[in-house]
């Protein structure tokens, strides 16, 4: 017997038995697969650290959980843990070495991938958790630019008047999930008028939410 409880927009469930499923998952990317950002980027293998909780009134014996997904651009890397007894209203973690998935280069910022957490105890019940993880990559965008012509003879009024010569500053910002590494832009002029004299610039790097000029 099961029973729901029902708060705003959240589901608690109280099982008169055991019922196990997944709690929570963090992201642990260290080298050489990963860059130890903490962020599932493209193409890099990850391990998921991960906790499960009997939701029961009754202790769930030698439980195990297989992690699985259908996704084309993800493979699990390793898929069976081992939580042991899981004690009634109590969790259980995987440790640091949790279970491991990898994902294909070349995915979009917040790609989802979308896996599945099988728990079974020594009775052979078995509870099916979803876990989404998204993908995360810098998204650079230009967010302000500043005119700065008085280091070159101009008449410093903010603005580039007609044979002036001016410095740009120009502030990126980064609104993907993931930190852009060694960040570099090259300014291009469409108009013959306009002449770019250094059109290179290095930001270095920009964090996820982050700007820099």
């Amino acid at each position: 017997a099961r029973e729901c409880y029902i708060y705003q927009d959240s589901v608690t469930v109280i099982s008169s038995t055991r019922y196990v499923s997944h709690l929570r998952s963090g992201i642990s990317d260290p080298g050489p697969g990963g860059n130890n950002d903490s962020i599932l980027n493209p193409g890099e293998t990850v391990k998921l650290p991960t906790w499960v909780k009997n939701w029961g009134q009754q202790t769930a014996n030698s439980v195990g959980a297989k992690l699985r997904t259908y996704n084309p651009n993800a493979q699990i890397t390793d898929s069976a843990k081992s939580f042991g007894n899981i004690n009634a209203n109590d969790s259980a973690y995987t440790g640091a070495n949790g279970f491991g998935l990898r994902v294909n280069s070349g995915l979009a910022n917040g790609y989802p991938v979308t896996c599945s957490l099988y728990c079974r105890d020594a009775l052979d019940s078995t509870w099916v958790s979803i876990m989404t993880f998204l993908v995360g990559t810098p998204v650079l965008a230009k967010r302000a630019v500043t005119v700065v012509d008085s280091a070159h003879g101009g008449n410093d009024n903010g603005r580039i008047d007609p044979n002036e010569t001016a410095d740009l500053m120009i502030r990126i910002g980064n609104t993907g999930l993931g930190h852009g590494y060694n960040c570099r832009a090259v300014l291009r002029s469409g108009d013959s008028r306009f002449t770019v004299t250094d059109s290179t610039a290095s930001y270095g790097l920009i964090r996820k939410g982050d700007s820099a000029s």
